[in-house]
């Protein structure tokens, strides 16, 4: 299973490079307010203080991204291509 920082990394990437993209236009939405929160986590804006409600929010929008991306969470993703491959893709 993917840690939390990585979790963290991957959000923040695909919030980064994918937000403006119109396939994710419904994911960023529902989650709009996880993949901000990932971004500035995995970039130690809060340091230490990450409460477990921040981390639960974190954790929903991981599973919704899976679940929006046809993935499973069972798998070990260590970076964006992981699990989204077709906007690395576009981004060549």
């Amino acid at each position: 299973m993917t840690n939390f920082d990585t979790k963290c990394k991957i959000l923040s990437d695909l919030w980064f490079y994918g937000r403006w993209d119109k396939r994710f236009e419904n994911l960023f939405h529902k989650f709009d307010l996880g993949f901000p929160l990932a971004c500035l986590i995995w970039q130690n804006t809060f340091d230490d203080f990450v409460s477990e409600g921040m981390k639960n929010v974190i954790e929903e929008t991981w599973v919704g991204t899976l679940f929006v991306l046809a993935k499973t969470d069972d798998v070990e993703y260590k970076t964006l291509a992981d699990i989204a491959p077709e906007l690395i893709e576009d981004l060549v």
